[in-house]
């Protein structure tokens, strides 16, 4: 009996101590906070939680491993999920969600999960979240100050959710960003980086409303991810600020190409738009009715290595002036309005630039190989391609002989710029094209240059086509009359259709070829001047009608075959 005693004694004091221990723990988190630990060998992996006046805390607290906390909601409180149970546990944070002001999420070195679900409302403030291994968004909030987010691996924004202002930051040499769902920012800017890609989903969009800015980059550490460190978009992904800018970026040693969808800042008026791809800059959209990039008050300024800009399918702008530089091709067609070349601009390897109406160059552009340049058709006067402010459009560094081509709708007008393809051990050809229209807008088209002093064509080989004129006009609005196009090539090939005379001056020696220089109607004289070297006609110089033909060499022999 004794021994029963003393057994049960023990177990009693036992019993006590047991409770007592329980008793201090529950006071130790009176105060609203709490810990979960997972155990596994040899280490520890825990996140703590604390809730004090609206100010929800995590902090993951072991630097070896990673665990997982998420932010979830029943429709009326929100608690957070510490054991990864998806269930309320007894020891858990909650509270209602119209009492959830701030969440601040700390992980450690890159440590750390965490995921935000439901729908949350506007009654949230901030979400900070940062120094962690993964963030996924699948809630729907809007948030009336700022989210910041900071990931070393991952951040996926698959919820619809507004802020004062969104920044995201996937850090890790392999960090990837996924946009599938709409982000916007109510007054501040929506910066997106990633030190490899960053993906924008079907239903991936961004939105900077006000004066916000926005600005996405991949390959921000330049070095080699696991992914392409590209920025790509869908055919339907939109992108669009209120009075701010948008920057894409790609363009650090190893960054891969910009993809676009639909991009729009058509209040800006500085440069509204700049990408910049160490590879490519491609459209991505299936529609070439709808610009790619929108800046109808700005510039748009393109930057891309050896892919091109819109190389392999073109890209489709709107804007009022345009910047590009790529060591490829561009294949760019501005769809409403026409365009100005307004900053210096090249293309490694040629390619096209078509504007709707009209296409202005007023800052050098250098090309290396065969490029198009076209002032698109249109149904009223004004389908001009005007070169001036002393621009220079040259043709130099090429693999082989290659040509310039000028199509404009209606005319062609040198005002003090210039064109030069005189590229040595080069045979290269300029061809100048005007009123590819036709007569629908009673502008027939000419070719003229506002001062003879200046040689406004600088090639082996010339080729013009006009109605109205070289070197002459019928009196067309911005052409200048009776001003002899100032050249220097080695061969012309002139044809006027309709109207007008042909008026050339040749700085050295010329050689007629081809079809020779003809007018074909209106009576239209010709008249050539070659100021130095000898004036060689190998075909035929016809005048219409009662249009005459001279031919004069100042200081050199005039030789007919």
């Amino acid at each position: 009996m004794k021994k029963i005693v003393r057994r049960l004694a023990s177990a009693i004091r036992n019993f006590l101590h047991r409770q007592r221990q329980m008793l201090r723990r529950r006071a130790l988190s009176a105060n609203i906070s709490h810990t979960f630990c997972l155990l596994e060998p040899r280490r520890v992996l825990s996140v703590s939680a604390d809730l004090v006046s609206g100010v929800l805390t995590v902090n993951f607290t072991d630097n070896i491993g990673s665990t997982e906390a998420a932010l979830l909601q029943d429709g009326v409180n929100f608690f957070l999920d510490e054991n990864g149970s998806r269930t309320l546990d007894g020891t858990e944070e909650s509270g209602t969600i119209a009492s959830l002001q701030e969440v601040r999420v700390n992980g450690l070195a890159g440590v750390g999960s965490f995921i935000w679900e439901g729908a949350f409302g506007s009654s949230l403030q901030s979400i900070q979240a940062q120094n962690l291994s993964s963030i996924t968004i699948d809630a729907t909030a809007s948030l009336t100050g700022s989210a910041t987010l900071s990931a070393a691996s991952s951040i996926a924004l698959n919820g619809a959710f507004t802020a004062a202002s969104i920044t995201a930051s996937a850090t890790g040499v392999d960090g990837d960003i996924q946009v599938s769902n709409a982000l916007q920012t109510s007054s501040g800017n929506l910066t997106l980086s990633a030190a490899d890609s960053i993906l924008f989903g079907a239903s991936g969009s961004a939105t900077a409303s006000g004066a916000g800015n926005i600005s996405i980059t991949a390959n921000t550490d330049g070095a080699n991810g696991n992914g392409l460190d590209e920025i790509r978009m869908t055919n339907t992904t939109t992108i669009q600020v209120g009075t701010g800018t948008i920057s894409l970026n790609a363009e650090r040693a190893f960054g891969g190409d910009i993809t676009l969808g639909t991009l729009a800042a058509n209040t800006n008026t500085g440069t509204a738009i700049n990408i910049a791809a160490t590879g490519s800059i491609i459209d991505g959209t299936t529609l070439d009715t709808i610009a790619n990039l929108s800046a109808t008050n700005g510039r748009i300024e393109l930057t891309a290595g050896n892919g091109g800009i819109g190389a392999a399918d073109d890209v489709d702008i709107n804007a009022l002036r345009l910047g590009f530089n790529t060591t490829g091709a561009i294949g760019l067609t501005d769809l409403a309005g026409g365009i100005n070349v307004d900053t210096t601009s090249t293309a490694g390897d040629g390619g096209f630039l078509l504007a709707n109406s009209p296409l202005t160059i007023s800052a050098n552009i250098t090309v290396g190989a065969s490029t198009v340049f076209t002032a698109g058709n249109s149904a009223v006067i004004g389908d001009n391609i005007l070169i001036n402010n002393n621009a220079v459009i040259e043709l130099t560094g090429t693999a082989a002989d290659a040509s310039l081509t000028f199509n404009a709708g209606d005319d062609i007008v040198f005002d003090t710029g210039s064109i030069v393809a005189t590229e040595v051990g080069r045979s290269h050809t300029v061809f100048l094209n005007a009123d590819a229209e036709g007569a629908a807008d009673l502008d027939r088209g000419s070719i003229t240059n506002a001062a003879a002093a200046v040689i406004s064509v600088s090639s082996s080989r010339l080729e013009i086509v006009a109605n109205d004129g070289v070197g002459d006009s019928v009196g067309d609005a911005g052409t200048f009359a009776n001003v002899a196009l100032r050249t220097n090539v080695s061969t012309l090939v002139a044809t006027n259709s309709t109207r007008g005379n042909i008026l050339i001056q040749e700085t050295n020696g010329l050689i007629i070829a081809g079809t020779g220089v003809r007018t074909l109607a209106g009576n239209g004289n010709i008249n050539i001047d070659v100021d130095a070297g000898a004036l060689t006609v190998n075909s035929v110089v016809t005048a219409h009608g009662s249009g005459t033909v001279t031919l004069n060499a100042d200081a050199g022999a005039i030789a007919i075959a």
